[in-house]
């Protein structure tokens, strides 16, 4: 099938021989145009696949106006062939974004050349837009089968727990120890799953939920983890310095809190130090605030530093978590616009650096 071409030309002669030229090139020239008006109309009525379109008409549109409406509403390709190539034409010409621009006097390989680079132009934009739009409508599949899942997984897991607590309370004194051990671990293990639920929904919504800021004061985000935490640091002997002064920046405030709790506990986990120290600060950029949590834990090898910010990567078999906390971190500052990375050594501990755009 032939590609389908509209030409919009007020010149009859100029028109007619333009249709003859383009039958000859091998196009499906549906139809013609005299003024800006008409040309919409036919575009609508048509749906060619591109438009040939002079600019100076007579009416009140000329082929710019007339393209600017075209492309905006029906997403037809346009190509200007004018006389006019002065800076004013070419200037009010790229704003409406045609797929050409060819000044008369032309040749016939030019025409055919901008016509065919439009009509691919075109295709693969069309592509894009496909698989773009088969991309979203996967990733709310997704989305909405993780929400679902979660649902339906809580209930089984909160009535094992509950079931397990039963048996602990009903016939605690007729087990031995063996037996209520295991039966702590069916807690245990219940309660780590909720958690890996709980975190599998907050991905899921970070990546369907539009990003909303506000002016939040990061120093009072630190005092809130620090006091939201204060048991597990106790617990684990673990101890927050801040270093200087935090900013105020423009973030989705309980987006932050839930980067500083991630990357915080994870720096506690992984320290095997009788006193766990996190050092949180902030230096400014040019044009970027860079943070950073250093701890005094654990280190890892260079070869890990962009492994451990994938989906349940853990790097230290046996410590307590879901491995799905930096990956949380990662969706966090990447919905700002911004990059977090890390700088480690093997036993000498970790910094992990993120970015937030002014």
């Amino acid at each position: 099938m032939n590609d389908k071409i509209l030409v919009v030309e007020d010149e009859t002669i100029i028109a007619m021989e333009l249709e003859l030229q383009l039958k000859k090139m091998g196009y499906d020239v549906v139809g013609r145009a005299g003024s800006g008006v008409v040309a919409i109309e036919k575009a609508t009525e048509l749906h060619p696949d591109l438009i040939l379109m002079d600019i100076v008409m007579p009416g009140g549109m000329d082929g710019i106006g007339a393209s600017k409406q075209i492309i905006s509403t029906q997403n037809i390709p346009v190509i200007f062939l004018t006389a006019y190539a002065d800076e004013e034409y070419i200037k009010r010409a790229r704003e409406v974004g045609p797929f050409g621009y060819i000044v008369k006097p032309y040749e016939e390989r030019e025409l055919r050349a901008a016509i065919e680079v439009a009509l691919y132009k075109k295709s693969k934009e069309d592509e894009i837009t496909r698989k773009n739009a088969e991309l979203e409508r996967l990733s709310n599949d997704l989305n909405d089968y993780v929400h679902f899942v979660s649902h339906d997984m809580k209930a089984p897991l909160r009535h094992i727990k509950a079931l397990s607590m039963f048996i602990n309370e009903d016939y605690g004194d007729k087990l031995d120890e063996k037996a209520r051990e295991y039966i702590r671990k069916i807690g245990t293990t219940c309660d780590d799953a909720e958690t890996m639920i709980n975190e599998l929904l907050k991905l899921a919504k970070m990546t369907d939920t539009e990003i909303v800021r506000e002016a939040v004061e990061v120093k009072e985000v630190v005092g809130d983890v620090k006091t939201e935490l204060e048991f597990f640091l106790k617990e684990h002997n673990g101890r927050i310095e801040v270093m200087g002064d935090l900013p105020t920046i423009s973030v989705h405030g309980a987006w932050m809190k839930d980067l500083y709790v991630n990357l915080i506990t994870n720096a506690i986990k992984y320290n095997d130090n009788e006193e766990k120290v996190v050092r949180i600060g902030f230096e400014d950029r040019e044009r970027k605030q860079a943070f950073y949590v250093a701890d005094n834990g654990m280190g890892f090898e260079d070869k890990y530093k962009d492994e451990i910010f994938k989906p349940f990567k853990r790097l230290h078999a046996g410590k307590e978590g879901t491995g799905l906390g930096l990956t949380i971190c990662r969706k966090v500052v990447e919905a700002h616009g911004g990059q977090i990375w890390v700088e480690s050594e093997l036993g000498k501990g970790s910094t992990f650096f993120f970015t937030i755009p002014r």
